[in-house]
């Protein structure tokens, strides 16, 4: 037994003095990606923000239902709630402007609008509401649309706001309000 531990300490000690570790490759750090800006146009080639016209995008019932947009909702449906920019053009003609709707003469079509959506408030009416945002979007307490859970009989109306951060050619236009019923 004394020999076979002997033999198995030789070889510890041989092994550990005739193996010369293989230095580690020393880790090169990689340039910090840089965030790629969204194309934003100059306000030269945007036209001012008239105002926001906020209205029921969709009517959803209880049983997951599509009901017209200006019927009343169903108590334990939902609407969600929608934006459309409108911009006063050099002609003097108020048109709406965003991707859906491309009146403002710039490529793309969306570049005039603010990418972060509009700041929306409940004026009246007690429905609990919350932002919508596409799958990725990080909250930034605004968007676009926002969805209504319609727990009540009742109504209430909302507002969407430009963000008072946005762009120059998109400050100073008018809220949207929209009210919303449920029976």
């Amino acid at each position: 037994m004394k020999r076979l531990l002997l033999i198995g300490l030789l070889l510890l000690v041989a092994c550990k003095s005739s193996h010369t570790p293989t230095p580690l490759p020393t880790p090169t750090s990689l340039p910090s990606p840089s965030p790629t800006p969204l194309p934003s146009p100059t306000p030269v080639s945007c036209p001012t923000l008239s105002h926001i016209k906020a209205y029921v995008h969709l009517n959803i019932g209880t049983e997951e239902e599509l009901l017209p947009r200006d019927a009343p909702g169903k108590v334990g449906g939902r609407m969600v709630l929608d934006t459309t920019p409108f911009f006063r053009l050099s002609s003097g003609e108020i048109l709406p402007c965003n991707a859906e709707k491309p009146n403002c003469g710039v490529d793309p079509p969306w570049a005039c609008e603010d990418l972060r959506g509009q700041i929306w408030r409940r004026l009246s009416g007690q429905f609990p509401w919350a932002l919508a945002f596409e799958p990725g979007e990080l909250d930034i307490g605004s968007s676009f649309q926002i969805h209504v859970a319609l727990n009540k009989a009742g109504e209430a109306t909302f507002e969407a706001c430009p963000r008072l951060d946005a762009p120059t050619w998109y400050q100073g236009g008018s809220c949207g309000r929209v009210k919303v019923r449920a029976q």
